[in-house]
Order: C-alpha cells, then sequence, then structure tokens
C-alpha cells in the first residue's frame, strides 16, 4: 500500500530548492553570494539566475550542499524563480513537473491505485460521517 509520501531524498530536494530561492531573494541570513555565483553567460535557457557550476574533486565537496542543488536550480523554469513569495515558490515547484527535479516517482501503468481510507469523523453527537 503506498501513502503517496514523498522519501527522505525527495524532501531534501525540496529544502535545497527552497533555501536557495530565500538565499537568492534576500529572505535568508546566509548570504548567496557565499555559496554561489551566477552564471555570466547571455545565452542561458530557461531562466536568468542560472548558477555556475564549479568542477568538484572530491567527493566531500561534490555532495556539499551548494554542489548538489546547482543542477536542480538550474533546471527551474523562469516563472518558478520570479516567484514573490517563498510558499509560491512552494506551488510552482509542486505544480511544475516533479520528474524533472527528482520530487515524485512515475506511477507505473500497470500499479494499483491506493486503496482508500475510511475515516470516522465526528461532526454532531448523533451524526457520524465518514471522509473518503
Amino acid at each position: 500500500m503506498q501513502l503517496g509520501l514523498w522519501t527522505l531524498e525527495e524532501r531534501m530536494n525540496r529544502a535545497d530548492l527552497l533555501q536557495v530561492f530565500k538565499m537568492y531573494k534576500g529572505l535568508s541570513s546566509a548570504n548567496f553570494s557565499d555559496f554561489f555565483t551566477l552564471s555570466m553567460s547571455v545565452t542561458t535557457r530557461g531562466h536568468n539566475a542560472k548558477i555556475a557550476k564549479c568542477r568538484c574533486h572530491l567527493d566531500i565537496r561534490r555532495f556539499f550542499f551548494s554542489s548538489r542543488v546547482i543542477d536542480r536550480w538550474n533546471r527551474l523554469q523562469q516563472s518558478v524563480i520570479d516567484s514573490s513569495r517563498v510558499n509560491c515558490f512552494k506551488n510552482g515547484l509542486k505544480h511544475f513537473d516533479g520528474l524533472l527535479y527528482g520530487l515524485t516517482e512515475p506511477l507505473s501503468p500497470t500499479a494499483e491505485p491506493a486503496p482508500k481510507i475510511r475515516l470516522p469523523v465526528q461532526v454532531q453527537p448523533h451524526l457520524v460521517c465518514y471522509l473518503v
């Protein structure tokens, strides 16, 4: 039975993107320029806030926050980057293609849908209804 919850890796990917967004917009105490350098390329596809990627020779650097988030950030669309608030950015991530960013898993065509669970909810002392 699948509950449709995100895995730990998917939640970490989303949290990383949220932190980069907060740093980019100046909503975090961490300074964006301390961790990242914006790409100076004029012919960037996607959005205008691409982060330049540096070479990493050691695994400790390759899996550090400022290196592991660059590819996912650079794949975002301009409309998601231009969000004015954090909640708008979250909605943009949710409505955007999550497969591209490792936020959701594809459903196989032969997979059966998860069974609906009926939960009793007390509405009034004499009535009980079920949420489906």
